[in-house]
This record gives structure tokens, C-alpha cells and sequence, in this order.
């Protein structure tokens, strides 16, 4: 623990993927930076312990929105920093099928938005061919588009890959320590923590920084509170997004390589659409559901039988199969969205920046919101 003596000129609140991508950009840039996370690990929950591991393109965000531009930004950022921190991806493109003339006009609003970045498949025999699935035409499938930019990666190596990356540039990561109070003098914050011993908290300590900046995801507005005298200037509208893990034998082993992401067109109950893809560890997975939910953590044997019935739906769709051996795993990601608030939150106010309202996407643009918030520094 640094001493009050100490003075950082950039504090982090909060070790999630986007927390993590803000501390990097700091130290990269020289700047003296602490992130400061309550949990004893990063990305072990919340948020950033339950995304998707495909990085996605800016197609599904407004042109002229923070969101749209992090995305087309990290777009140039994020294969080199993988390749530089050890983060397993392949550059696999992914698929998204349309089933029948009443999903042609949603796949439609797809071929718009990804213009020349995606490959129109107007066949269900072409769908195949680019998914390598036999067996979707014969279960429906009619037309398909190809996205050559997405990426499946390994989603809990990536907040951890650029956490370790800011420490190697001298950030300090404080891990286990929980802000409780703060105070300005006009010139230096000094933040009150405690230290978490799982349900116990030990003795308060303190450090000083010229700016905060909160990255505090689904506690955004809760640390927004604490800078600001008890009153927050947004509300946290947390979406859940539920997955399943797939047993890859039996009927899946069929499907050999599953060569990139199989997802259908962004309709109904499933918000943009659920994928089903194998991770870069072999698995199959499928997810997620997007459900508005009213708490901040998942109890960890929360199951919901609707959404498990509701993906395996998708999945036999998406794969051609009628069935799975077996189900081996569960989890459930929380999404940090702002209520009212479709766009990213990032903006400085006095010596706090605050860099909020960060859905799912976040995984994606991690750096180039690195980027915004450094320049806001």
C-alpha cells in the first residue's frame, strides 16, 4: 500500500477489461498509475467474468456514437496488442444465418450496416459452405452473411493481459481493496480504502492521486457516489446474459473445426442474437441471452431454465444438430449498461473522468476507451 506521502497522478477505480485497458494507457503514457479493484482477482466476476469471446465490429452501434468510435478504433489496436500481451484469438470472421423469409429483413439491416467488411451468402447451401456445417439448409436456413472482422479470443486472459501489461510499465495494482470514502482539496484526492478478507474487511488505509478515474462497471454509479458527496449523476441498468458450456462430443464432434462464430440475425428475446462458437480452448458454447435484471451479482447456482431452454433452441438451429450429448457448464455475465443512456459515458469533470455505461462491447473497445479516458487525463 502506498504511503500518504505517495502521489499518483492517475488513480483507476475498478479491474474489469475496461478498468484494466484505462490503467495501461496511463502507464504506457508515463503517467505514476494505481488501479484499484475490491475483488482479490481481476475478471473473476461480475462483468468481466461472464462475456462472450467473440470481439465484435462497430456494425451494431450508431455511426457518430463513443460506443461506434471505440469500436472502429480498437479495430486497428487490438490484434497487435494480442499478439504483444499473449492473448489467444483467431481471426475467424463469424456468420450470422437467417431462417426463412421473416428474418431476410433483419439480415437485410446487417448487410447495410457492415457494408464492404461482410460477405452477402444468398443461399442456404452458401451458409453452409461458409459456416462448414452440413445441415443448415435442410433445417431452414435460407441466407447468411459473413462478418470477416470478428474475432473469437479468450475473454478472461484479456483483462488480465493488460492489467499485467500496465504493471510491467509501472502501474501498481491494488487488488482486494475497496474505496470508501474520498475527499478533494482542490488539487490532490485522497481516497479512503479497505482492504476485503472475502466477507470481513480489514483495517482502512488511504492514497493520494490528482485524478480519478472511475471505471467501476456494474459499481459505477455507487463510486460515482462516493466522489461526489452520496449523489450520483447516472444509474446502472444492468442486462444478464446467460450461456451454456456444450459437451463437444457425441453429435458436436461432427462439426470439426466449427471454423468461425455461427449466430442468427438480432431479433426477439436473444437482443442481438445468440452465438454458438467453439472458444480457442475447444469448447462449444452458446449465449447470450440479454434479460434486464435488477441486482449487481449472479448468485453462483442462479439458473434459469428459460434461458437454457432458449439457447439450446438456438444452438440445435445454429448447428444443424437435433440434439447434445450433454450440458457441462453454465455462467451468466452481467452487462454494466446506463439507464437512459444508450452511448458510452466518457467525460471529465473537474478532476474525476468518468467512463460508464459500457455494455458488452467493452471487451472490444477496452483500448481505445484506454485511449479516450488517457487523453482526458
Amino acid at each position: 500500500m502506498a504511503s500518504m506521502a505517495d502521489c499518483y497522478d492517475v488513480a483507476v477505480i475498478g479491474g474489469g477489461v475496461v478498468g484494466c485497458g484505462v490503467a495501461r494507457a496511463c502507464a504506457l503514457a508515463g503517467r505514476k498509475t494505481v488501479l484499484i479493484e475490491r475483488e482479490a482477482a481481476w475478471a473473476s466476476s461480475h462483468a468481466s467474468g461472464g462475456n462472450t469471446g467473440i470481439a465484435c465490429t462497430a456494425a451494431d452501434c450508431e455511426p457518430g456514437t463513443v460506443e461506434h468510435g471505440c469500436l472502429e478504433r480498437a479495430a486497428e489496436l487490438n490484434l497487435d496488442a494480442y499478439d504483444a500481451c499473449n492473448v489467444p484469438y483467431a481471426a475467424t470472421g463469424a456468420v450470422y444465418v437467417a431462417y426463412g423469409p421473416q428474418e431476410h429483413a433483419a439480415l437485410d439491416h446487417l448487410i447495410d450496416a457492415h457494408g464492404d467488411a461482410a460477405d452477402s451468402l444468398n443461399s442456404g447451401a452458401a451458409v453452409e459452405a461458409r459456416c462448414r456445417l452440413p445441415g443448415l439448409a435442410a433445417r431452414g436456413a435460407t441466407r447468411g452473411l459473413h462478418v470477416r472482422r470478428e474475432i473469437t479470443v479468450e475473454p478472461w486472459c484479456v483483462p488480465v493481459a493488460w492489467a499485467l501489461h500496465a504493471r510491467a510499465n509501472g502501474a501498481e495494482l491494488l487488488l482486494g481493496q475497496e474505496v470508501i470514502g474520498a475527499a478533494f482539496d482542490q488539487q490532490i484526492w485522497t481516497l479512503e480504502l479497505r482492504q476485503r478478507r472475502g466477507e470481513r474487511a480489514g483495517a482502512a488505509s488511504a492514497l493520494r492521486a490528482r485524478v480519478l478515474v472511475n471505471c467501476g462497471g456494474l459499481y459505477a454509479d455507487a463510486v460515482d457516489a462516493t466522489l461526489r458527496a452520496g449523489r450520483s449523476t447516472f444509474a446502472v441498468a444492468p442486462r444478464r446474459g446467460d450461456y451454456v458450456i456444450l459437451d463437444a462430443r457425441g453429435p458436436l464432434a461432427s462439426l470439426g473445426a466449427l471454423a468461425r462464430p455461427v449466430g442468427g440475425v438480432p431479433i426477439g428475446e436473444l437482443g442481438r442474437g445468440a452465438y454458438a462458437w467453439r472458444t480457442v480452448h475447444g469448447d462449444v458454447i452458446v449465449g447470450p441471452t440479454a434479460e434486464p435484471y435488477s441486482e449487481r451479482t449472479v448468485p453462483a447456482d442462479d439458473h434459469s431454465s428459460k434461458a437454457e431452454a432458449t439457447l439450446l433452441k438456438a444452438a440445435k438451429r445454429a448447428l444443424g444438430v437435433s440434439s447434445f450429448d450433454s450440458i457441462r457448464g453454465r455462467y451468466v455475465g452481467l452487462r454494466p449498461g446506463a439507464r437512459d443512456q444508450s452511448d458510452y459515458i466518457i467525460k471529465r469533470d473537474g478532476a474525476r473522468v468518468t467512463v460508464a455505461g459500457i455494455r458488452s462491447t467493452g471487451l472490444t473497445a477496452s483500448l481505445a476507451i484506454g485511449e479516450r479516458a488517457l487523453a482526458l487525463v
